[in-house]
């Protein structure tokens, strides 16, 4: 199976929730298998470390909920046009 060697993509020498900041969109997995999309609103401001990674509030663009989402359910950051 092929291996994505993205910057945009998780990898285990630098975590890709190192890399989100407010304002980027960024693709997700939930609690269910399911995958989204959505705005991160805000970091939360707790000391980050791979094994506990900082919470991100987001924005879903389709449904406009806004919840909280672990570092580790990021699985892409959506570049900009």
């Amino acid at each position: 199976m092929p291996t994505c060697h993205s910057r945009f993509t998780t990898n285990d020498v630098d975590p890709l929730f190192h890399h989100v900041k407010a304002g980027m969109t960024v693709i997700h997995r939930s609690k269910d298998p399911n995958i989204s999309m959505a705005d991160v609103r805000r970091v939360s401001d707790q000391q980050e470390s791979t094994q506990n990674p900082p919470l991100f509030e987001v924005i879903d663009v389709h449904t406009g909920v806004i919840r909280w989402i672990s570092g580790h359910q990021i699985t892409h950051i959506v570049p900009a046009l």
